[in-house]
């Protein structure tokens, strides 16, 4: 379906400093703790890497338009649509980075009222069989013309195969309208999509959404995950720590 385009954090304490000389309100085994956490926010905030990567799909269109296409979470009136408001994909990832950090996925529209959208993370190549890994929710969302949902998964271990399933508190809407991807650049994933409502009844497509005007069955997603912490990354974080623990023994001296 050718759709128009137009086109809680945590804060680290500061140091309290006071004018002409006056003491600073910081012990050293504050300060040690400080500097712990620092090099803990150190390890999260490593450097991501992408993993999977299905970019939007997009065409000219009339009059210097951008034309995108979507993929809806109910029937649209196209005949043959499997049964189902869960749509999703079998991917499968590049490199070695495995604690999934998030994904990104482009929604065209959002249906009736003020969803939210979940994304389910399922082990392996079929979301019937495949253990529930885990699952994220957006913003409850107000009506606005496309709009990128970052789902947070602060590290999840992941598989190198998974499916994910996307789907909306409103139901089979089918205004609701995750983007068409112009294909895979990063990672690989089966071309076809998973329509069902839960485990035990997805059942996978390959022609409905290209009856229905997509470029192929790939939604538009981007998956981006950090390594595991290395050996020498841990250790500095402990020595970091037994200093810090001597600052504070000695703070209290």
């Amino acid at each position: 379906m050718k759709t128009n385009s137009q086109a809680s954090g945590t804060m680290l304490a500061q140091p309290v400093v006071r004018a002409s000389g006056a003491r600073l309100p910081i012990r050293r085994g504050q300060l040690g703790l400080t500097l712990l956490g620092v090099a803990a926010l150190g390890l999260q905030l490593q450097a991501q890497s992408i993993i999977y990567d299905a970019p939007l799909y997009t065409v000219s269109g009339p009059g210097g338009s951008t034309l995108y296409n979507a993929v809806a979470l109910g029937d649209n009136g196209t005949p043959g649509r499997p049964a189902g408001d869960h749509i999703g994909n079998t991917v499968t990832f590049s490199g070695t980075d495995r604690k999934l950090v998030s994904v990104d996925m482009m929604l065209l529209a959002f249906g009736s009222g003020s969803p939210r959208f979940t994304l389910d993370l399922y082990a392996g190549a079929n979301p019937n069989t495949g253990s529930l890994l885990g699952s994220a929710t957006s913003e409850q969302l107000t009506p606005v013309f496309g709009k990128v949902l970052t789902f947070q998964f602060g590290g999840l271990a992941v598989p190198d195969t998974l499916t994910y399933v996307i789907s909306s508190s409103t139901g089979a809407d089918p205004a609701s309208t995750p983007a068409s991807a112009s294909g895979v650049t990063v990672g690989s994933a089966v071309n076809s999509l998973w329509y069902g409502t839960a485990p035990g009844n997805f059942t996978q497509n390959d022609t409905w959404a290209l009856a229905d005007g997509a470029p192929n069955n790939y939604l538009s997603a981007t998956f981006k995950a950090i390594p595991e912490p290395t050996v020498s990354a841990l250790a500095g974080l402990a020595g970091l720590g037994w200093l810090a623990w001597l600052g504070y023994r000695r703070g209290r001296k």
